[in-house]
């Protein structure tokens, strides 16, 4: 027992000594004889003090069934949204496929375009050389026909540039778009990819921080 109502000093560490909590005394005394009664005092109260029995305890109460399922939400939040980013991820590099197979359909459009060209060519000078061979009568060197068939060429040859020109005009846009597309989709494609990586870093060291927090919350219960 210690008589709060002895001194002044008792009654101050009346909550301390009494309370729940853990409480270190430091007696400071003096060698000289003439304070020997005053020594004597400190160290009977302090052997006083030592004899209280006290049970610490924390004042807040951790009710960790509810901090459990907070973090869990919060951990629940942060998979939805790696997820998402994994969603998006694929659709990216879906999109940048279908751009690539674009542009080859394009390029074996353009080789098959150039072959017909070259086939119709051949086909004119066969048929050119064919006429002149059949050519006779009140046309003895077919140089009418020759004649006909090469302003009808030359219009051909007209019509069949400009229709290239066109074709080569459309492909080389369409081309143009398609690899700015293809550029955009693969940048699209690294941003998400980082984002990815960094989700999953910052989703990692979140779930470790709640794992360790929860540890340690337990371990300081135990301890109580």
């Amino acid at each position: 027992h210690v008589p709060y109502r002895d001194s002044k000093l008792t009654r101050l560490l009346q909550q301390s000594l009494g309370g729940n909590a853990r409480t270190s005394v430091i007696v400071n005394i003096r060698p000289g004889d003439d304070e020997s009664g005053e020594t004597l005092g400190s160290l009977q109260f302090a052997q006083r003090a030592l004899a209280v029995k006290v049970q610490a305890s924390l004042n807040q109460q951790v009710d960790y069934e509810e901090l459990c399922r907070a973090l869990q939400e919060q951990l629940d939040r942060r998979e939805e949204d790696h997820q998402r980013l994994g969603i998006d991820k694929a659709n990216l590099e879906k999109q940048l496929e279908e751009a690539n197979d674009a542009v080859e359909q394009l390029k074996e459009e353009a080789s098959r375009a150039k072959a017909m060209l070259q086939a119709a060519e051949e086909g004119y000078k066969t048929s050119l050389q064919a006429i002149q061979s059949a050519s006779g009568g009140d046309d003895p060197g077919g140089e009418r026909a020759i004649a006909a068939i090469e302003s009808v060429n030359a219009k051909w040859r007209e019509e069949m540039e400009k229709l290239r020109d066109e074709h080569r005009a459309e492909t080389a846009e369409l081309r143009g778009r398609l690899e700015d597309r293809a550029l955009a989709y693969k940048a699209a494609a690294h941003r998400s990819d980082q984002a990815w990586n960094e989700a999953d870093l910052e989703l990692s060291q979140e779930r470790e921080g709640h794992l360790q927090a929860l540890r340690e919350l337990r371990a300081c219960r135990a301890a109580l």
